[in-house]
């Protein structure tokens, strides 16, 4: 018996003791990335990331107890150290919350006090960015088998919405004990076990399978992100890497321009750009002063249906496929978020010759556009 044909009588719920016996051997000597194989090939053949959600913990507990007999021995510094310990500070408020619900769960509950500890935990959204945005393309990059790390996106986004859907259940009127109760137990059991399989699965695969220099580098690129519930460390002092200047201009119809000009242009504009190339990877992106979703140069050379999660990648597909066909030439949305009103446009890059090469993702807060009204013709200095 494979690990391919076990976890597909987990996922039928045809496995038995009898099953786990035979496989049990093997599981012994299954290491981080078989497993992180096993679930890219159900990936490749086509099973859908939800389909694998309904399986995967049974699958994960039955190997459980031997990668716990694999301790993760983290260095005392770095991002590692500092994703862990961001989960270990979790750790303590989730118990904390816990406790006080296990205690007062037959009293009048405090629901302001609940309030304001759930609220508190939705920072933590930023830790899971982190980890999507540095740890999964380096891993991605040394193997494309760590494209399974969607699932753990999936997971990521499903305890988001638990934390939601706890929060959604507190202000229910009238307040709705036994809503509340699943609600808040369905988030605990996703926070706990995300925690867990970064552990002994991301966490691990990255100490094993991610370069000395590379963990250095995706440090500092961490500071460009708050710290959650853990002080902020002290920044290594590298030295710093200035753009490669390759000299010349930049000569088109419309004027030219030298290297620190185009850098300095594109920094300046109150955009998010992302380039994307032919081949659908991310080549560049700039560095706007506010900018609206969070890049790190880790993301460069990623294929761009990985920088999403998985409930959007049907529609990136389609959106680059349309631009790519000549269908359309933008494509654009705009959405509500955090008080802003954002708009997202993809656009069509075309050479002389109207051959298709990439597309570029542009972002803006446009909410004080929206509030403009009247005129003004003179210079007035906010």
């Amino acid at each position: 018996m494979t690990l391919h044909d076990y976890v597909l009588l987990i996922k039928n719920r045809q496995s038995s003791l009898a099953d786990y016996k035979l496989i049990e051997e093997q599981l012994k000597n299954t290491s981080i990335l078989d497993v992180f194989t096993l679930f890219n090939t159900l990936l490749n053949e086509g099973e859908q990331i939800e389909d694998i959600l309904n399986y995967v913990d049974p699958f994960i507990h039955a190997i459980d107890q031997h990668l716990k007999a694999k301790e993760l021995d983290l260095p005392q510094t770095g991002i590692l150290h500092y994703l862990d310990l961001e989960n270990k500070a979790l750790t303590q408020k989730l118990n904390v919350l816990q406790d006080y619900f296990k205690v007062n769960a037959t009293k009048e509950l405090n629901k302001d006090y609940l309030r304001s500890s759930l609220h508190e935990l939705e920072q933590f959204s930023v830790h899971y960015t982190k980890t999507q945005n540095l740890l999964f393309p380096s891993l991605e990059k040394v193997n494309s088998n760590f494209e399974g790390l969607r699932i753990l996106w999936s997971m990521q986004d499903a305890c988001r919405n638990a934390l939601k859907a706890t929060i959604n259940a507190l202000n229910v009127k009238p307040f709705d004990f036994k809503l509340f109760s699943f609600a808040l137990g369905s988030y605990f059991f996703k926070a706990f076990g995300l925690i867990q399989k970064e552990n002994r699965f991301l966490l691990q695969a990255s100490l094993n399978y991610l370069s000395a220099e590379t963990l250095d580098d995706l440090t500092q690129q961490m500071f460009e992100y708050p710290f959650i519930f853990i002080e902020k460390p002290f920044k290594p002092q590298v030295k710093e890497k200035s753009s490669l200047d390759l000299g010349g201009f930049i000569k088109t119809d419309t004027g030219e321009l030298n290297f620190e000009q185009l850098e300095c242009l594109l920094n300046a504009l109150p955009l998010d750009v992302t380039l994307i190339d032919e081949d659908n990877k991310v080549r560049y992106f700039n560095k706007a002063i506010d900018r609206v979703f969070p890049r790190s140069p880790a993301v460069i050379g990623r294929d761009v249906r990985n920088c999403h999660p998985a409930s959007s990648v049907d529609v990136v597909n389609k959106i680059v496929d349309a631009l790519r066909s000549g269908e359309r030439d933008e494509a654009q949305f705009w959405i509500q978020m955090k008080g802003h009103f954002i708009l997202i446009k993809y656009i069509a890059l075309r050479n002389s010759n109207k051959e298709y090469k990439g597309c570029l993702e542009v972002t803006q807060l446009v909410e004080e556009i929206r509030a403009l009204q009247g005129e003004r013709r003179l210079l007035e200095w906010d």
